[in-house]
């Protein structure tokens, strides 16, 4: 039996729009969909077929299928079989995608209820598709395979090595031997273990943690419960490393983003990370390019995997320990700026100090004072005492309990506790030659840039104080702006810099 049906009305121009969300061509992102939506899907193995000579790309996985509502979903643009927060494919949109370059598309499914496949393809401004049910051309397990066939334009943009790079560089830690091991025992939907194969051979990478230097394991506690964990390491091999540098933030296998957490360090060519956190699933944006800024979980666990970041760099001197309050030649500047910015709702948050009521921590890490949610800023003697505590610690890494709590919408109460809220944005110098920035924020120190020329110049014509409020205020705007779950525009950026100096005029 089959039927004939359409999706909607104008699909070319949603199917671009679609395309309009990623930083990427279509053809990987569809890649990377059909990817994430069989991991969603339990898949144990997900093969990934490249034919150049017929022009096709197939991606075949032996998961759940879908049953015969999914299927009838798959194909519309205004619903989808998954709910935002519950799996790196919740978009559902790879075969949507690749409508833009290929001739047609056809997908093949087999669930435990049902069996079928479709044939669609773009055709003016609509979709049409072809739904085949209780046959399947060539599919002979349980699971989903996708065959697209490339338009005149795609024929040549996909190779092997693209593949396999795309694949390296988004799914790595499901590919990397040391790695992988560790995802059943983390995430239950992969208790059966992933592999990730390119024209039937496995991607299996050397675990990459055998060739680095000052490695050191890591974990995000909120409430004493592990929410996320991973390490650190500077990369030590003659070979050129398998991934780009940086540390990965990743959710369910998948990074999201290769980030320093706001730290500047030395060699940072050579620094690399990994830290899971599937809790973080809900903070993700459409494109699974980046996490949600403004986000309550996002914003938690990033100050705190920054702190532990911070930790390891001072501690294997890749960056310049932050002062003591009491040793930084900056108390003064630091005192009349803070108190600049508490004059400023807008940055005030970084200011925050004093002592107050609020609840304790809720399971995502986050301070509920009433109806208004407070920001935790650790300074530097916060962060001393943290490194100390880590120090006369008897239990290691491997000792903790590793089980990751990923149930969202735990309760948000807690019992009334006085706090004390400390913070204030400080300043530290570092010659740094190999930066063209003045300064730089992390969310709580500003690092001013004594090698840059407008620091020389800034010195040498006692200008140095209006040069370091300048870089405060330019440094810190600058990350809020990257913070804000909208798109700033530049006129908020000047706004706040007038505002700033006029207070800063205000108190001379």
């Amino acid at each position: 039996m089959s039927y004939v049906s359409k999706s909607g009305v104008n699909v070319r121009r949603l199917v671009q729009n679609i395309q309009d969300q990623y930083d990427f061509a279509p053809q990987i992102a569809t890649l990377l969909e059909l990817v994430a939506n069989a991991l969603d899907a339990h898949a144990t193995k997900i093969n990934i077929q490249y034919n150049a000579e017929h022009a096709r790309v197939i991606v075949e996985d032996d998961g759940v299928g879908m049953n015969e509502a999914q299927f009838k979903n798959y194909h519309d643009f205004a619903a989808s079989s998954k709910r935002r927060g519950t799996g790196i494919g919740f978009a559902g949109q790879g075969a949507k995608l690749a409508l833009n370059f290929c001739t047609h598309v056809v997908t093949e499914t087999c669930s435990k209820e049902w069996r079928g496949y479709s044939d669609w393809h773009l055709k003016g401004d609509d979709a049409p598709y072809q739904v085949f049910e209780h046959e399947l051309p060539s599919l002979d397990h349980q699971g989903t395979k996708v065959t697209l066939y490339l338009g005149h334009e795609s024929k040549t943009f996909y190779s092997r090595k693209l593949i396999q790079r795309w694949m390296y560089e988004h799914f790595y830690p499901l590919i990397d031997r040391g790695i992988r091991k560790q995802y059943p025992d983390i995430i239950a939907r992969y208790k059966n273990g992933v592999t990730l194969e390119l024209d039937g051979k496995s991607l299996l990478e050397t675990a990459i943690e055998n060739k680095l230097a000052h490695f050191q394991e890591m974990r995000v506690q909120i409430q004493k419960q592990t929410k996320a964990f991973g390490w650190f390491g500077v990369y030590t091999g003659n070979d050129e490393p398998p991934i780009p540098p940086g540390i990965m933030l990743c959710t369910y296998g998948k990074v999201i983003e290769r980030a320093y957490l706001k730290k500047e360090p030395r060699d940072k060519e050579q620094i690399f990370g990994w830290i899971e956190a599937p809790y973080l699933i809900e903070a993700v944006t459409t494109d699974k390019g980046r996490f949600i800024k403004g986000n309550g979980r996002w914003e938690t666990f990033f100050k705190r995997a920054q702190n532990e970041f911070t930790l390891w760099l001072e501690k294997n001197k890749l960056i310049e320990r932050a002062p003591r309050k009491s040793a930084s030649h900056f108390t003064t500047a630091e005192r009349e700026i803070n108190a600049i910015f508490r004059s400023m709702p807008e940055l005030s948050m970084f200011a925050s100090h004093g002592r107050q009521d609020a609840v304790a921590l809720n399971p995502n890490g986050e301070l509920i004072a009433g109806d208004e949610r407070v920001q935790i800023k650790l300074d530097a003697e916060e962060l001393e005492a943290r490194e100390q505590e880590q120090k006369e610690s008897e239990r290691t890494f491997e000792e903790q309990p590793r089980e990751l709590l990923m149930t969202p919408g735990e309760a948000m109460t807690g019992e009334m506790r006085p706090r004390v809220i400390r913070g204030g944005v400080h300043i530290l110098e570092e010659a740094r030659d190999d930066k063209n920035e003045e300064s730089w924020f992390d969310g709580t120190t500003v690092v001013l840039n004594i090698a840059h020329p407008a620091y020389r110049k800034a010195a040498n014509s006692n200008n140095l104080q209006y040069h370091v409020f300048k870089c405060v205020c330019l440094s810190v705007i600058e990350f809020t702006m990257e913070n804000q779950s909208e798109e700033p525009h530049w006129r908020q950026v000047l706004d706040l810099q007038r505002k700033f100096f006029a207070l800063w005029g205000e108190r001379l």
